[in-house]
């Protein structure tokens, strides 16, 4: 339970901040087609804000289950498809706590005209498909973490935290900088 409300409050808490780093894919934009390339980096940061901390929490769920299902005596498939749920569940709180706040927040950026904004994100793929990583990874790291608890191997466990750490924090912003196309100047 406190991996869940860890996820949602890092969601919740980092939402300012992913919002200005997504911003900041394109500096100074002067055009219409930067200032959508700006709105698109802030709708992927947006979008996907607090995941570095919940993709954490996701490799931390899937160790607890592993430990959890040593100590019962459960199969491996059975823990691995809990963990994968445990997973699933984090990033159905993350993204969709994101999404709910920063869904109004975008729509009123003064970065692009209204023209330009689609709620439904049809013409925005690139927001899409970061919210799908960002989805997969939980899974993933979950799964992992299981991987990792079920081998014990705690210098791994630790290795696999520190890794994951670094990628995380930059994570967002790199997120939008290889999704985000780039306007013509």
């Amino acid at each position: 339970m406190a991996l869940i409300a860890g996820t949602g409050v890092a969601s919740l808490m980092l939402l300012s901040h992913s919002l200005n780093v997504g911003l900041d894919v394109w500096h100074d934009a002067q055009s219409d087609p930067q200032f959508l390339a700006a709105w698109r980096g802030a709708a992927v940061s947006g979008y996907t804000s607090g995941s570095g901390v919940g993709h954490i929490c996701a490799l931390l769920a899937g160790l607890l289950v592993a430990h959890a299902g040593a100590a019962a005596g459960r199969g491996k498939r059975i823990g691995a498809a809990v963990a994968v749920f445990a997973g699933t569940v984090l990033a159905l709180v993350n993204l969709s706590l994101a999404w709910w706040k920063a869904s109004p927040r975008l729509t009123r950026l003064d970065a692009v005209s209204m023209d330009a904004i689609d709620p439904g994100l049809r013409h925005h793929p690139s927001v899409i498909i970061a919210i799908v990583l960002v989805f997969a990874a939980y899974l993933v790291l979950a799964a992992i973490g299981y991987g990792l608890g079920v081998l014990r191997s705690v210098k791994a466990v630790v290795a696999a935290l520190g890794i994951l750490v670094i990628v995380a924090l930059p994570g967002s912003l790199l997120l939008a900088m290889a999704l985000v196309p780039r306007p013509e100047v």
